[in-house]
């Protein structure tokens, strides 16, 4: 009598069990569904519904809904850029502030897994500041990042070669954090190649990225194009009559004599 009283109560766990589970797998589809809704505020509301289910990040559906969501926030961001019109505009700043830079930090909780290579290569083509903390994230992700890195690099918008011009100096940075995944010798020569070569691009902002980024990388041998640039950039701030370029490539000179002077710093 006692055994059978036992195998009711396990059939009925089983049963909520189950139940719980339907119920949850239903809710991440009907979610899901609203991902693809034309109204960001939707969008931004079944992020955040996915995100309290519990161990989401260990359901491989959720993960993926949520990186074909932020690669498609990268599309619209994107376009905005290429028509001139600040995504802003048309959404309003809670659309970045409140919603996109929200879903970059989810995805970034997975994001460096071996399996979640696409995640990786998503974040890399969202929008965000050369000195922002995905870029400095995405630097510490070693060679994993470096093929979509190059390929930003190659972009058509001067904000995505400056994006690029970012991430490379946090990659070849001369202090790399212990945690930080390693570059391999063959990776860092096409990085800072391509590095040097933004320095000299026609975009001021990428051309000041990439100085600033040969600053980080600390590298003697950048000294001399470093001088060129210090002496003859011919970006000018007239409400300031100052040369900003030219400037930052001083600094970047003197962190490069610092790390001479003192190479453990």
């Amino acid at each position: 009598m006692r055994r059978g009283y036992i195998l009711r109560e396990i059939t009925v766990a089983l049963m909520i069990a189950m139940n719980a589970l339907a119920g949850q797998d239903a809710a991440v589809g009907k979610l899901s569904r609203d991902l693809r809704s034309q109204t960001w505020t939707v969008r931004q509301n079944a992020v955040e519904k996915l995100t309290q289910i519990p161990n989401w990040a260990r359901d491989p559906e959720i993960r993926k809904a949520l990186v074909d969501t932020l690669a498609q926030e990268n599309s619209i961001v994107f376009s905005s850029y290429r028509d001139n019109h600040p995504v802003a505009e048309k959404y309003g700043e809670d659309y970045d502030d409140l919603y996109v830079s929200k879903l970059i930090e989810t995805v970034m909780q997975f994001a460096s897994k071996p399996s979640e290579q696409h995640a990786l290569d998503v974040l890399v083509h969202s929008a965000y500041n050369s000195d922002s903390r995905l870029a400095e994230w995405l630097g510490a992700q070693g060679d994993a990042v470096v093929p979509s890195v190059m390929n930003l690099a190659h972009g058509d918008l001067d904000v995505e070669r400056s994006q690029a011009a970012g991430v490379i100096g946090q990659l070849l940075r001369a202090d790399r954090p212990l945690h930080a995944v390693p570059v391999s010798q063959e990776n860092q020569l096409k990085l800072k190649q391509e590095v040097r070569k933004a320095a000299r691009d026609g975009s001021v902002i990428v051309r000041w990225d990439a100085v600033h980024s040969l600053g980080i990388a600390a590298d003697p041998e950048d000294m001399r194009l470093l001088y060129e640039i210090a002496g003859s950039d011919p970006t000018v701030d007239h409400d300031s009559s100052s040369f900003p370029i030219r400037e930052e490539a001083q600094r970047s000179l003197e962190k490069i004599r610092q790390r001479q002077s003192n190479p453990s710093k």
